[in-house]
């Protein structure tokens, strides 16, 4: 196993045992307890839904990347992918089984390039929403809000700006040549004949589909 992948071990076992010591057992299977079927089925369905979108959007990137996937075939080997990576950790071995498994006769260098960047489609979708709701809530839950939030915020801020700005100055040379060597396919991924709006549409959908279901799995256990 990789260094990447024992962290990633360790880290998914700290987030587990964290939760062990701070959520007292019994008070999770009570509130389970009260969860019906009905909310259950709705969050089952819109998971599907993520599925086929995040399948239509690497689809589309990778078409765009001249490596054409038919729907049937994207959403069955999404399936897959998603299934891989919620028993293995890391949360990236199924990308790989996708990428291998849809490798074709020049290789596998286009299908991987496809699928970072269908990837990257989402989490750029993600943090726009997350970095909305993070200047949203002191706005809509002002006085609900926990002491010290705002200077925590602009402690967060501060911190992820020196870090993004020390990066790009070590990293600089190297990024910009690789982005030289990616700019064609950035363009046509994310630009060029109306792939902004479709990337974002079916980003913005899937990212939208996940929070529907926390906030389904928040009413349903009365969280």
């Amino acid at each position: 196993m990789s260094a990447y992948g024992v962290l990633a071990v360790i880290f998914c076992l700290a987030i587990i045992a964290g939760l062990v010591v701070a959520v007292d057992p019994a008070d999770v299977a009570a509130a389970f307890e009260n969860v019906t079927a009905a909310p259950l089925a709705a969050a089952l369905v819109i998971v599907q839904l993520q599925v086929v979108l995040s399948a239509l959007r690497w689809r589309f990137t990778a078409a765009r990347l001249g490596h054409p996937i038919s729907v049937p075939l994207a959403i069955g080997e999404y399936y897959i992918a998603s299934f891989v990576n919620q028993v293995l950790p890391g949360g990236m071995a199924g990308d790989a089984v996708r990428a291998y498994r849809s490798r074709t006769e020049e290789g596998w260098k286009r299908p991987a390039a496809a699928i970072v960047l269908e990837r990257l489609s989402g989490q750029l979708a993600f943090f726009l929403v997350a970095g909305a709701g993070l200047f949203a809530w002191p706005l809509l839950l002002s006085e609900s809000l926990p002491p010290g939030f705002y200077r925590l915020v602009l402690i967060c801020a501060g911190f992820l700006t020196l870090a993004v700005g020390l990066g790009l100055v070590i990293a600089r040379s190297r990024l910009l040549a690789r982005f030289q060597t990616l700019k064609p396919d950035l363009a046509a991924v994310f630009w060029q004949r109306g792939a902004a709006g479709i990337q974002f549409g079916l980003s913005m959908l899937t990212v939208l589909s996940y929070i529907a279901v926390f906030m389904i799995a928040a009413d349903a256990t009365g969280a």
